[in-house]
Protein backbone atom coordinates (compact mmCIF):
# COMPACT_ATOMS: atom_id res chain seq x y z
CA UNK A 1 0.00 0.00 0.00
CA UNK A 2 3.05 2.29 0.65
CA UNK A 3 5.27 1.80 -2.21
CA UNK A 4 5.68 3.91 -4.43
CA UNK A 5 4.36 3.39 -8.30
CA UNK A 6 6.17 2.31 -11.52
CA UNK A 7 9.06 4.10 -12.73
CA UNK A 8 9.33 4.85 -16.36
CA UNK A 9 11.35 2.13 -17.93
CA UNK A 10 13.65 3.52 -20.79
CA UNK A 11 15.54 6.34 -21.59
CA UNK A 12 17.43 8.48 -19.11
CA UNK A 13 17.74 7.69 -15.39
CA UNK A 14 14.37 8.98 -13.51
CA UNK A 15 14.99 8.53 -10.20
CA UNK A 16 12.26 9.22 -7.74
CA UNK A 17 10.77 10.66 -10.88
CA UNK A 18 12.49 14.05 -10.33
CA UNK A 19 12.62 14.69 -14.31
CA UNK A 20 8.76 13.93 -14.80
CA UNK A 21 8.19 16.51 -12.00
CA UNK A 22 9.79 19.09 -14.23
CA UNK A 23 7.81 18.66 -17.54
CA UNK A 24 4.89 21.42 -18.03
CA UNK A 25 1.57 20.07 -17.58
CA UNK A 26 -1.76 21.18 -18.31
CA UNK A 27 -5.23 20.90 -16.41
CA UNK A 28 -8.27 19.91 -18.74
CA UNK A 29 -12.16 20.15 -17.88
CA UNK A 30 -13.39 16.86 -19.54
CA UNK A 31 -16.92 15.77 -20.37
CA UNK A 32 -18.84 12.46 -20.65
CA UNK A 33 -22.54 12.42 -21.25
CA UNK A 34 -24.99 9.74 -20.00
CA UNK A 35 -25.11 7.96 -23.30
CA UNK A 36 -20.91 8.03 -23.47
CA UNK A 37 -21.05 6.44 -19.84
CA UNK A 38 -22.91 3.73 -20.78
CA UNK A 39 -21.04 2.95 -24.00
CA UNK A 40 -18.06 2.67 -21.74
CA UNK A 41 -19.87 0.30 -19.23
CA UNK A 42 -21.45 -1.76 -22.02
CA UNK A 43 -17.96 -2.21 -23.30
CA UNK A 44 -15.92 -3.03 -20.02
CA UNK A 45 -18.81 -5.61 -19.25
CA UNK A 46 -18.86 -7.45 -22.00
CA UNK A 47 -15.46 -8.51 -21.09
CA UNK A 48 -17.15 -9.54 -17.44
CA UNK A 49 -19.35 -11.68 -19.04
CA UNK A 50 -17.10 -13.80 -20.66
CA UNK A 51 -13.55 -13.95 -18.96
CA UNK A 52 -13.66 -13.09 -15.58
CA UNK A 53 -15.49 -14.57 -12.33
CA UNK A 54 -16.56 -11.65 -10.64
CA UNK A 55 -20.24 -11.58 -9.36
CA UNK A 56 -21.65 -7.73 -9.95
CA UNK A 57 -21.22 -5.85 -13.50
CA UNK A 58 -18.34 -3.07 -13.06
CA UNK A 59 -19.73 0.16 -12.39
CA UNK A 60 -20.13 3.26 -14.70
CA UNK A 61 -17.01 4.52 -12.23
CA UNK A 62 -15.03 1.34 -12.94
CA UNK A 63 -15.60 1.64 -16.33
CA UNK A 64 -14.58 5.16 -16.81
CA UNK A 65 -11.39 5.19 -14.80
CA UNK A 66 -10.61 2.12 -16.41
CA UNK A 67 -10.82 3.52 -19.87
CA UNK A 68 -9.10 6.72 -18.38
CA UNK A 69 -6.15 5.16 -17.63
CA UNK A 70 -6.10 3.02 -21.00
CA UNK A 71 -6.21 6.39 -22.34
CA UNK A 72 -3.42 7.73 -20.39
CA UNK A 73 -0.98 5.02 -20.98
CA UNK A 74 -1.88 5.27 -24.87
CA UNK A 75 -0.95 9.15 -24.82
CA UNK A 76 2.23 8.99 -23.05
CA UNK A 77 3.15 5.98 -25.32
CA UNK A 78 5.08 3.62 -23.00
CA UNK A 79 7.19 0.89 -23.62
CA UNK A 80 4.44 -2.52 -23.48
CA UNK A 81 6.87 -3.72 -20.49
CA UNK A 82 6.47 -0.58 -18.55
CA UNK A 83 4.80 -1.10 -14.70
CA UNK A 84 1.93 1.47 -14.34
CA UNK A 85 0.05 2.37 -10.94
CA UNK A 86 -3.52 3.60 -10.43
CA UNK A 87 -4.08 4.60 -7.12
CA UNK A 88 -7.88 5.31 -6.16
CA UNK A 89 -9.56 5.59 -2.89
CA UNK A 90 -11.87 3.43 -1.31
CA UNK A 91 -14.33 4.39 1.47
CA UNK A 92 -14.21 1.24 4.14
CA UNK A 93 -17.45 2.43 6.04
CA UNK A 94 -19.53 -0.64 5.24
CA UNK A 95 -16.52 -2.63 4.87
CA UNK A 96 -15.41 -3.52 8.35
CA UNK A 97 -17.59 -6.20 10.09
CA UNK A 98 -19.66 -3.77 12.56
CA UNK A 99 -19.89 -0.67 9.85
CA UNK A 100 -20.02 2.92 11.17
CA UNK A 101 -22.40 4.65 12.58
CA UNK A 102 -24.30 6.76 9.52
CA UNK A 103 -22.82 9.96 10.25
CA UNK A 104 -19.71 8.98 11.64
CA UNK A 105 -17.11 11.97 11.05
CA UNK A 106 -13.65 11.40 9.95
CA UNK A 107 -11.54 10.26 7.24
CA UNK A 108 -12.79 6.86 6.52
CA UNK A 109 -10.88 6.32 2.99
CA UNK A 110 -7.86 4.07 2.52
CA UNK A 111 -5.61 4.15 -0.78
CA UNK A 112 -5.36 1.44 -3.37
CA UNK A 113 -3.20 0.45 -5.70
CA UNK A 114 -2.51 -2.03 -8.66
CA UNK A 115 -0.11 -2.38 -10.88
CA UNK A 116 -0.36 -4.08 -14.50
CA UNK A 117 1.76 -3.56 -17.30
CA UNK A 118 1.24 -0.47 -19.98
CA UNK A 119 1.30 -3.14 -22.74
CA UNK A 120 -1.45 -4.96 -21.13
CA UNK A 121 -3.76 -2.61 -20.75
CA UNK A 122 -3.88 -0.91 -23.92
CA UNK A 123 -4.10 -4.97 -25.60
CA UNK A 124 -6.54 -6.65 -23.71
CA UNK A 125 -10.19 -5.38 -23.52
CA UNK A 126 -11.58 -2.21 -21.55
CA UNK A 127 -13.05 -5.51 -19.07
CA UNK A 128 -9.30 -6.58 -18.23
CA UNK A 129 -8.26 -2.99 -17.03
CA UNK A 130 -11.87 -2.04 -15.26
CA UNK A 131 -10.98 -5.93 -13.40
CA UNK A 132 -7.82 -4.96 -12.24
CA UNK A 133 -9.74 -1.65 -10.62
CA UNK A 134 -12.11 -3.63 -9.16
CA UNK A 135 -9.29 -6.73 -7.64
CA UNK A 136 -8.15 -3.19 -6.37
CA UNK A 137 -11.06 -2.18 -4.51
CA UNK A 138 -12.25 -5.47 -3.56
CA UNK A 139 -9.30 -6.16 -1.24
CA UNK A 140 -10.57 -3.82 1.40
CA UNK A 141 -11.91 -6.10 3.70
CA UNK A 142 -12.14 -5.90 7.36
CA UNK A 143 -9.07 -7.72 7.76
CA UNK A 144 -6.81 -5.64 5.10
CA UNK A 145 -8.06 -2.50 6.94
CA UNK A 146 -7.37 -3.51 10.34
CA UNK A 147 -4.07 -4.43 8.80
CA UNK A 148 -3.48 -1.34 7.28
CA UNK A 149 -4.26 1.14 10.86
CA UNK A 150 -1.43 -1.94 12.42
CA UNK A 151 0.84 -0.90 9.86
CA UNK A 152 0.68 2.52 10.22
CA UNK A 153 1.11 2.25 14.20
CA UNK A 154 4.45 0.71 12.94
CA UNK A 155 5.81 3.34 11.37
CA UNK A 156 8.06 5.60 13.20
CA UNK A 157 7.48 8.30 11.22
CA UNK A 158 3.84 9.04 9.05
CA UNK A 159 5.28 12.08 7.88
CA UNK A 160 6.21 11.00 4.20
CA UNK A 161 2.60 9.85 3.89
CA UNK A 162 0.80 13.38 5.01
CA UNK A 163 1.47 15.02 1.80
CA UNK A 164 2.13 14.38 -2.54
CA UNK A 165 4.20 16.07 -4.91
CA UNK A 166 2.44 18.85 -6.15
CA UNK A 167 3.19 21.52 -9.61
CA UNK A 168 5.85 23.42 -8.60
CA UNK A 169 7.42 20.81 -5.87
CA UNK A 170 10.14 18.93 -5.47
CA UNK A 171 8.44 16.60 -2.67
CA UNK A 172 6.17 14.30 -1.68
CA UNK A 173 5.12 11.01 -3.32
CA UNK A 174 4.74 11.75 -7.24
CA UNK A 175 1.88 9.67 -8.85
CA UNK A 176 2.29 11.31 -12.08
CA UNK A 177 3.76 9.94 -15.27
CA UNK A 178 3.76 6.43 -15.58
CA UNK A 179 1.09 6.43 -12.93
CA UNK A 180 -2.09 7.52 -12.08
CA UNK A 181 -4.43 9.09 -9.17
CA UNK A 182 -7.97 9.40 -10.03
CA UNK A 183 -10.78 10.33 -6.54
CA UNK A 184 -14.16 9.52 -7.04
CA UNK A 185 -16.65 12.11 -5.94
CA UNK A 186 -20.10 10.51 -8.03
CA UNK A 187 -21.47 9.29 -5.02
CA UNK A 188 -21.18 12.55 -3.21
CA UNK A 189 -24.04 15.33 -2.68
CA UNK A 190 -22.44 18.05 -4.09
CA UNK A 191 -25.74 19.83 -5.54
CA UNK A 192 -28.39 21.30 -3.23
CA UNK A 193 -25.85 23.15 -0.63
CA UNK A 194 -28.25 26.58 -1.06
CA UNK A 195 -26.82 28.84 1.74
CA UNK A 196 -29.77 31.08 1.09
CA UNK A 197 -28.54 32.57 -2.03
CA UNK A 198 -30.02 30.19 -4.36
CA UNK A 199 -28.82 26.59 -6.19
CA UNK A 200 -25.39 26.36 -6.67
CA UNK A 201 -23.90 26.69 -10.41
CA UNK A 202 -21.28 24.05 -9.18
CA UNK A 203 -18.80 22.23 -6.94
CA UNK A 204 -15.37 21.45 -8.02
CA UNK A 205 -11.66 21.22 -6.74
CA UNK A 206 -9.99 24.12 -6.55
CA UNK A 207 -6.70 23.00 -7.98
CA UNK A 208 -5.69 19.72 -9.56
CA UNK A 209 -2.14 18.86 -8.01
CA UNK A 210 -0.39 16.74 -10.26
CA UNK A 211 0.48 15.08 -13.59
CA UNK A 212 -2.00 12.18 -13.69
CA UNK A 213 -4.14 13.48 -11.13
CA UNK A 214 -7.86 13.23 -11.78
CA UNK A 215 -11.44 13.95 -10.22
CA UNK A 216 -14.34 12.32 -11.48
CA UNK A 217 -17.35 14.39 -10.27
CA UNK A 218 -21.39 14.40 -11.44
CA UNK A 219 -22.34 16.41 -14.17
CA UNK A 220 -23.99 20.01 -13.07
CA UNK A 221 -27.66 19.24 -14.43
CA UNK A 222 -27.83 15.48 -12.23
CA UNK A 223 -28.38 14.41 -15.62
CA UNK A 224 -26.33 11.03 -15.54
CA UNK A 225 -23.53 12.84 -16.78
CA UNK A 226 -19.70 13.20 -15.40
CA UNK A 227 -17.56 16.46 -15.48
CA UNK A 228 -13.46 15.29 -15.58
CA UNK A 229 -11.14 17.74 -14.28
CA UNK A 230 -7.62 16.13 -15.08
CA UNK A 231 -4.12 17.35 -15.34
CA UNK A 232 -1.55 15.93 -17.91
CA UNK A 233 1.96 16.65 -18.99
CA UNK A 234 2.89 18.74 -21.79
CA UNK A 235 6.07 17.16 -23.20
CA UNK A 236 7.70 20.04 -24.63
CA UNK A 237 10.06 18.02 -26.59
CA UNK A 238 9.84 20.14 -29.74
CA UNK A 239 7.55 17.72 -31.88
CA UNK A 240 5.50 20.09 -32.17
CA UNK A 241 7.57 23.10 -33.93
CA UNK A 242 9.99 22.26 -36.69
CA UNK A 243 12.83 24.23 -38.09
CA UNK A 244 14.72 23.98 -41.08
CA UNK A 245 17.64 26.17 -42.92
CA UNK A 246 18.24 25.97 -46.69
CA UNK A 247 19.97 27.44 -49.12
CA UNK A 248 19.30 28.87 -52.93
CA UNK A 249 21.33 29.49 -55.38
CA UNK A 250 18.49 31.62 -56.57
CA UNK A 251 18.51 35.82 -56.16
CA UNK A 252 15.07 37.30 -54.68
CA UNK A 253 14.95 38.99 -57.86
CA UNK A 254 13.80 35.73 -59.63
CA UNK A 255 10.38 35.62 -58.06
CA UNK A 256 9.30 38.95 -59.72
CA UNK A 257 6.19 39.93 -58.34
CA UNK A 258 6.01 37.05 -55.57
CA UNK A 259 3.30 35.56 -57.63
CA UNK A 260 2.41 32.71 -55.68
CA UNK A 261 4.22 29.31 -57.42
CA UNK A 262 5.90 25.80 -57.36
CA UNK A 263 8.83 28.58 -56.52
CA UNK A 264 7.78 30.23 -53.68
CA UNK A 265 5.91 27.32 -52.63
CA UNK A 266 9.68 25.28 -52.02
CA UNK A 267 10.46 28.05 -49.76
CA UNK A 268 8.14 26.81 -47.21
CA UNK A 269 8.24 23.37 -45.79
CA UNK A 270 5.40 20.18 -46.45
CA UNK A 271 3.91 18.71 -44.13
CA UNK A 272 3.78 14.78 -44.21
CA UNK A 273 0.41 13.84 -43.82
CA UNK A 274 1.32 9.99 -43.87
CA UNK A 275 2.77 10.50 -40.31
CA UNK A 276 0.65 10.04 -37.10
CA UNK A 277 -1.03 12.70 -35.91
CA UNK A 278 0.26 12.87 -32.82
CA UNK A 279 3.78 13.37 -34.66
CA UNK A 280 2.71 16.20 -36.86
CA UNK A 281 4.45 20.18 -36.03
CA UNK A 282 2.18 22.52 -35.24
CA UNK A 283 4.37 24.72 -36.72
CA UNK A 284 6.75 24.37 -39.07
CA UNK A 285 9.77 27.49 -40.27
CA UNK A 286 12.24 27.40 -43.00
CA UNK A 287 14.39 30.09 -43.45
CA UNK A 288 15.79 30.25 -46.70
CA UNK A 289 19.47 31.99 -47.85
CA UNK A 290 19.56 33.11 -51.32
CA UNK A 291 22.84 33.83 -53.51
CA UNK A 292 22.32 37.84 -53.11
CA UNK A 293 22.38 38.11 -49.66
CA UNK A 294 18.95 38.15 -49.08
CA UNK A 295 16.54 36.18 -46.68
CA UNK A 296 13.14 34.23 -46.56
CA UNK A 297 11.46 33.27 -43.87
CA UNK A 298 8.53 30.75 -44.77
CA UNK A 299 5.88 29.53 -42.21
CA UNK A 300 3.41 26.82 -41.59
CA UNK A 301 0.92 27.08 -38.83
CA UNK A 302 -2.06 25.02 -37.91
CA UNK A 303 -4.98 26.84 -38.65
CA UNK A 304 -6.84 24.85 -35.57
CA UNK A 305 -4.17 26.61 -33.52
CA UNK A 306 -4.04 29.92 -35.10
CA UNK A 307 -5.66 32.41 -37.30
CA UNK A 308 -3.79 34.85 -39.46
CA UNK A 309 -4.30 37.19 -36.56
CA UNK A 310 -2.92 35.64 -33.76
CA UNK A 311 -0.29 34.06 -36.38
CA UNK A 312 0.66 37.39 -37.17
CA UNK A 313 0.83 38.65 -33.26
CA UNK A 314 3.33 35.71 -33.09
CA UNK A 315 5.63 37.04 -35.59
CA UNK A 316 5.21 40.11 -34.51
CA UNK A 317 6.91 39.08 -31.18
CA UNK A 318 8.93 36.79 -32.37
CA UNK A 319 10.68 39.84 -34.37
CA UNK A 320 10.97 41.43 -31.47
CA UNK A 321 12.65 38.88 -29.63
CA UNK A 322 15.21 38.47 -32.72
CA UNK A 323 16.31 41.87 -32.43
CA UNK A 324 16.77 41.94 -28.71
CA UNK A 325 13.93 43.00 -27.06
CA UNK A 326 11.55 41.61 -24.70
CA UNK A 327 8.36 40.60 -25.63
CA UNK A 328 5.68 43.21 -25.53
CA UNK A 329 2.26 41.23 -25.83
CA UNK A 330 1.94 38.44 -24.24
CA UNK A 331 -1.08 35.85 -25.99
CA UNK A 332 -3.82 35.06 -23.74
CA UNK A 333 -4.28 31.30 -23.66
CA UNK A 334 -7.01 30.34 -21.55
CA UNK A 335 -9.32 28.75 -24.51
CA UNK A 336 -11.61 27.70 -21.61
CA UNK A 337 -13.76 31.48 -21.90
CA UNK A 338 -15.29 29.88 -25.18
CA UNK A 339 -16.34 26.85 -23.73
CA UNK A 340 -20.09 25.76 -24.38
CA UNK A 341 -22.49 25.45 -21.14
CA UNK A 342 -23.49 21.83 -20.35
CA UNK A 343 -25.93 20.68 -21.53
CA UNK A 344 -25.41 21.99 -24.99
CA UNK A 345 -28.41 23.98 -26.35
CA UNK A 346 -29.80 23.05 -29.20
CA UNK A 347 -28.18 24.68 -33.16
CA UNK A 348 -30.46 27.92 -34.00
CA UNK A 349 -29.72 27.88 -37.52
CA UNK A 350 -29.02 26.13 -40.34
CA UNK A 351 -25.18 26.53 -40.78
CA UNK A 352 -25.07 25.99 -44.56
CA UNK A 353 -20.94 27.00 -44.74
CA UNK A 354 -20.68 23.38 -43.74
CA UNK A 355 -22.82 22.09 -46.49
CA UNK A 356 -21.59 21.23 -49.73
CA UNK A 357 -21.16 24.40 -52.29
CA UNK A 358 -23.22 23.88 -55.78
CA UNK A 359 -22.29 22.45 -58.98
CA UNK A 360 -22.22 23.13 -62.49
CA UNK A 361 -25.82 23.05 -63.78
CA UNK A 362 -26.03 19.52 -65.42
CA UNK A 363 -23.50 18.01 -63.16
CA UNK A 364 -24.01 15.70 -60.71
CA UNK A 365 -20.63 15.57 -59.42
CA UNK A 366 -17.15 18.20 -59.38
CA UNK A 367 -14.75 15.78 -60.38
CA UNK A 368 -14.61 17.36 -64.31
CA UNK A 369 -14.23 20.94 -62.45
CA UNK A 370 -11.20 19.37 -60.31
CA UNK A 371 -8.90 18.11 -62.87
CA UNK A 372 -8.92 21.54 -65.02
CA UNK A 373 -5.77 23.06 -65.49
CA UNK A 374 -5.39 26.16 -63.20
CA UNK A 375 -3.39 29.57 -63.24
CA UNK A 376 -2.19 31.45 -60.80
CA UNK A 377 -2.10 35.34 -61.25
CA UNK A 378 -1.20 38.45 -58.94
CA UNK A 379 -3.90 41.37 -59.59
CA UNK A 380 -3.20 44.82 -58.57
CA UNK A 381 -5.46 47.57 -57.58
CA UNK A 382 -4.41 51.18 -56.54
CA UNK A 383 -5.91 53.03 -54.21
CA UNK A 384 -7.84 55.22 -56.68
CA UNK A 385 -8.98 51.98 -58.29
CA UNK A 386 -10.55 50.65 -54.99
CA UNK A 387 -12.51 53.86 -54.37
CA UNK A 388 -13.94 54.24 -57.83
CA UNK A 389 -15.44 50.18 -56.84
CA UNK A 390 -16.57 51.30 -53.37
CA UNK A 391 -18.05 54.57 -54.95
CA UNK A 392 -20.09 52.33 -57.41
CA UNK A 393 -21.04 49.96 -54.42
CA UNK A 394 -22.19 52.30 -52.73
CA UNK A 395 -24.57 53.75 -55.48
CA UNK A 396 -26.80 50.78 -55.15
CA UNK A 397 -26.94 51.41 -51.21
CA UNK A 398 -28.02 54.72 -50.96
CA UNK A 399 -30.60 54.04 -53.73
CA UNK A 400 -32.24 50.31 -53.05
CA UNK A 401 -31.04 48.83 -49.41
CA UNK A 402 -31.42 49.41 -45.96
CA UNK A 403 -28.26 48.43 -44.55
CA UNK A 404 -26.82 51.71 -42.07
CA UNK A 405 -23.13 51.32 -43.02
CA UNK A 406 -21.13 52.30 -45.94
CA UNK A 407 -19.78 49.21 -48.18
CA UNK A 408 -16.17 48.61 -47.26
CA UNK A 409 -13.26 48.64 -49.59
CA UNK A 410 -12.67 44.89 -48.88
CA UNK A 411 -16.63 44.47 -49.50
CA UNK A 412 -16.83 46.23 -52.68
CA UNK A 413 -13.38 44.45 -54.01
CA UNK A 414 -14.52 40.97 -53.73
CA UNK A 415 -17.91 41.55 -55.11
CA UNK A 416 -16.17 42.78 -58.43
CA UNK A 417 -13.74 39.56 -58.16
CA UNK A 418 -16.88 37.80 -57.55
CA UNK A 419 -18.57 39.06 -60.44
CA UNK A 420 -15.83 38.98 -62.77
CA UNK A 421 -15.61 34.94 -62.05
CA UNK A 422 -19.37 34.74 -62.84
CA UNK A 423 -18.81 36.93 -66.47
CA UNK A 424 -15.52 34.68 -67.08
CA UNK A 425 -17.03 31.46 -66.67
CA UNK A 426 -19.98 32.55 -68.35
CA UNK A 427 -22.55 30.49 -66.31
CA UNK A 428 -26.19 30.10 -67.05
CA UNK A 429 -28.38 32.89 -65.28
CA UNK A 430 -30.05 29.98 -62.94
CA UNK A 431 -26.73 28.93 -62.12
CA UNK A 432 -26.28 28.81 -57.75
CA UNK A 433 -22.70 30.15 -57.07
CA UNK A 434 -21.32 30.89 -53.30
CA UNK A 435 -18.86 32.64 -52.33
CA UNK A 436 -17.19 31.34 -48.52
CA UNK A 437 -15.42 33.96 -46.61
CA UNK A 438 -14.46 34.06 -43.04
CA UNK A 439 -15.18 36.55 -40.42
CA UNK A 440 -13.64 36.90 -37.36
CA UNK A 441 -15.91 37.02 -34.12
CA UNK A 442 -13.09 38.44 -31.79
CA UNK A 443 -15.71 41.32 -31.29
CA UNK A 444 -18.63 39.70 -32.12
CA UNK A 445 -19.61 38.08 -28.90
CA UNK A 446 -21.68 39.84 -26.07
CA UNK A 447 -18.59 39.38 -24.15
CA UNK A 448 -15.46 40.56 -26.78
CA UNK A 449 -13.17 38.01 -26.24
CA UNK A 450 -9.26 39.73 -24.82
CA UNK A 451 -7.21 41.84 -26.93
CA UNK A 452 -4.63 39.29 -27.77
CA UNK A 453 -6.77 35.98 -26.93
CA UNK A 454 -4.71 33.07 -29.27
CA UNK A 455 -6.71 30.67 -31.14
CA UNK A 456 -8.74 30.63 -34.34
CA UNK A 457 -11.52 33.23 -33.48
CA UNK A 458 -12.48 32.78 -37.43
CA UNK A 459 -15.87 31.02 -38.68
CA UNK A 460 -16.92 30.69 -42.45
CA UNK A 461 -20.03 31.85 -43.72
CA UNK A 462 -21.24 31.76 -47.69
CA UNK A 463 -24.29 33.09 -49.25
CA UNK A 464 -25.57 31.70 -52.18
CA UNK A 465 -27.40 34.08 -55.17
CA UNK A 466 -27.43 33.34 -58.64
CA UNK A 467 -25.26 33.72 -61.25
CA UNK A 468 -27.82 36.39 -63.50
CA UNK A 469 -28.11 38.20 -60.65
CA UNK A 470 -24.77 38.70 -60.13
CA UNK A 471 -23.99 40.05 -63.69
CA UNK A 472 -27.14 42.32 -64.72
CA UNK A 473 -28.14 43.80 -61.12
CA UNK A 474 -25.54 47.04 -60.25
CA UNK A 475 -22.30 46.43 -57.77
CA UNK A 476 -24.23 47.38 -54.37
CA UNK A 477 -26.40 44.20 -54.95
CA UNK A 478 -22.98 41.42 -54.73
CA UNK A 479 -21.91 43.72 -51.66
CA UNK A 480 -24.80 43.37 -50.09
CA UNK A 481 -25.02 39.59 -50.06
CA UNK A 482 -21.76 39.45 -48.69
CA UNK A 483 -22.80 42.14 -46.32
CA UNK A 484 -25.72 39.64 -45.25
CA UNK A 485 -23.18 36.45 -44.81
CA UNK A 486 -21.26 39.05 -42.55
CA UNK A 487 -23.86 40.11 -40.28
CA UNK A 488 -25.42 37.31 -39.73
CA UNK A 489 -22.05 36.17 -37.57
CA UNK A 490 -24.04 37.15 -34.05
CA UNK A 491 -22.84 36.01 -30.45
CA UNK A 492 -26.79 33.55 -30.95
CA UNK A 493 -24.96 32.38 -34.77
CA UNK A 494 -20.98 31.85 -33.39
CA UNK A 495 -22.40 29.68 -30.41
CA UNK A 496 -24.66 27.99 -32.41
CA UNK A 497 -21.96 26.94 -34.76
CA UNK A 498 -20.31 25.57 -31.59
CA UNK A 499 -23.33 23.73 -30.98
CA UNK A 500 -23.56 22.34 -34.39
CA UNK A 501 -19.57 21.10 -34.75
CA UNK A 502 -19.76 19.66 -30.94
CA UNK A 503 -22.30 17.21 -31.56
CA UNK A 504 -21.09 16.64 -35.65
CA UNK A 505 -19.30 12.72 -34.69
CA UNK A 506 -16.75 13.66 -37.44
CA UNK A 507 -14.83 16.75 -38.37
CA UNK A 508 -12.59 15.33 -40.35
CA UNK A 509 -14.78 16.20 -43.54
CA UNK A 510 -14.27 19.86 -42.58
CA UNK A 511 -11.08 19.91 -41.71
CA UNK A 512 -9.55 20.05 -45.48
CA UNK A 513 -10.13 21.89 -48.51
CA UNK A 514 -9.64 19.90 -52.43
CA UNK A 515 -5.95 21.23 -53.73
CA UNK A 516 -4.33 21.42 -57.06
CA UNK A 517 -3.64 17.94 -57.88
CA UNK A 518 -6.47 16.40 -54.80
CA UNK A 519 -9.52 14.39 -54.97
CA UNK A 520 -10.09 14.59 -51.49
CA UNK A 521 -11.39 17.80 -49.68
CA UNK A 522 -14.40 20.19 -50.29
CA UNK A 523 -14.63 21.85 -53.85
CA UNK A 524 -14.87 25.30 -53.66
CA UNK A 525 -14.08 26.34 -57.19
CA UNK A 526 -16.19 26.98 -60.04
CA UNK A 527 -19.12 28.18 -59.97
CA UNK A 528 -17.90 28.78 -56.53
CA UNK A 529 -15.26 31.62 -55.07
CA UNK A 530 -13.38 31.61 -51.67
CA UNK A 531 -11.92 35.32 -50.65
CA UNK A 532 -9.64 35.65 -47.77
CA UNK A 533 -8.99 38.89 -46.09
CA UNK A 534 -5.98 40.12 -44.70
CA UNK A 535 -6.13 44.40 -45.50
CA UNK A 536 -6.91 44.33 -41.79
CA UNK A 537 -3.56 42.31 -40.59
CA UNK A 538 -0.12 43.99 -39.71
CA UNK A 539 1.63 42.22 -42.68
CA UNK A 540 4.38 44.95 -42.68
CA UNK A 541 7.01 46.06 -40.40
CA UNK A 542 8.53 42.40 -39.25
CA UNK A 543 12.05 43.34 -38.53
CA UNK A 544 14.14 40.35 -37.46
CA UNK A 545 17.21 42.65 -37.27
CA UNK A 546 17.82 42.17 -41.27
CA UNK A 547 16.04 45.51 -42.19
CA UNK A 548 11.94 45.49 -43.62
CA UNK A 549 11.13 42.60 -45.47
CA UNK A 550 9.96 43.00 -49.52
CA UNK A 551 7.02 41.58 -48.81
CA UNK A 552 4.41 38.68 -46.96
CA UNK A 553 2.66 36.40 -48.66
CA UNK A 554 0.46 33.20 -48.91
CA UNK A 555 2.97 30.90 -50.49
CA UNK A 556 0.39 28.98 -52.54
CA UNK A 557 -2.98 29.23 -53.84
CA UNK A 558 -4.45 25.72 -53.23
CA UNK A 559 -7.50 25.59 -55.57
CA UNK A 560 -9.89 27.36 -58.28
CA UNK A 561 -11.99 30.31 -57.05
CA UNK A 562 -9.07 30.83 -54.32
CA UNK A 563 -8.04 34.62 -53.52
CA UNK A 564 -6.66 36.62 -51.29
CA UNK A 565 -6.87 40.32 -50.88
CA UNK A 566 -3.85 41.88 -49.04
CA UNK A 567 -2.70 45.39 -48.60
CA UNK A 568 -0.04 46.63 -51.00
CA UNK A 569 3.58 46.63 -50.26
CA UNK A 570 4.46 50.40 -50.22
CA UNK A 571 1.03 50.58 -47.37
CA UNK A 572 -0.05 52.89 -49.86
CA UNK A 573 -3.67 52.33 -49.87
CA UNK A 574 -3.31 49.77 -52.86
CA UNK A 575 -4.46 46.09 -52.84
CA UNK A 576 -2.67 42.97 -54.04
CA UNK A 577 -4.58 39.69 -55.17
CA UNK A 578 -3.16 36.28 -55.76
CA UNK A 579 -5.75 34.66 -57.85
CA UNK A 580 -5.78 31.09 -58.75
CA UNK A 581 -8.53 30.51 -61.64
CA UNK A 582 -8.96 27.96 -64.79
CA UNK A 583 -6.75 28.40 -67.49
CA UNK A 584 -9.32 29.09 -70.27
CA UNK A 585 -11.52 31.07 -67.59
CA UNK A 586 -8.01 33.63 -66.42
CA UNK A 587 -7.25 35.79 -69.06
CA UNK A 588 -11.78 37.04 -69.07
CA UNK A 589 -11.23 37.12 -65.66
CA UNK A 590 -8.60 40.47 -65.50
CA UNK A 591 -9.90 41.83 -68.67
CA UNK A 592 -13.43 42.24 -66.86
CA UNK A 593 -11.50 42.64 -63.47
CA UNK A 594 -10.10 46.30 -64.95
CA UNK A 595 -12.51 47.22 -67.94
CA UNK A 596 -15.54 47.11 -65.58
CA UNK A 597 -13.91 49.88 -62.60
Amino acid sequence: MAKGGGRLASGEARDGGFLEREFLTIVAMLKLSKEQINKLKNKANEYRNSETSTNSAFTRYESVTAHMWRCACKARQHESEQLTNIRIAVDFRSRLQSSLPKWYFGCTVLPVVTTPTSGDIVSKPLGYTAEKLREGIEKVTDEYIRSCFVFLKNEPDLSKFRFFHTVGSSQGAFYGNPNMSITNWTRLPLYGMDFGWGKEICMIPGAIGYDGKAFILPGRNEDGSFLIPLRLQIHCNSMGAEFLEAESEAKIDDFGDFCPSSKTRALIPSVDYDRPIHELPLLLVQVTKFSCGGFSLGLGISHALADGECAAHFISEWARIARGEKPENFPFLDRTILQLEDPLPKTSFDHSEFKPPPLLIGHSNNTEERNKKTVVAMLKLSKEQINKLKSKANEYRNSETSTNRAFTRYESVTAHMWRCACKARQHESEQLTNIRIAVDFRSRLQSSLPKWYFGCTVLPVVTTPTSGDIVSKPLGYTAEKLREGIEKVTDEYIRSCFVFLKNEPDLSKFRFFHTVGSSQGAFYGNPNMSVTNWTRLPLYGMDFGWGKEICMIPGAIGYDGKAFILPGRNEDGSFLIPLRLQVTHMDNFKKFFYEDI
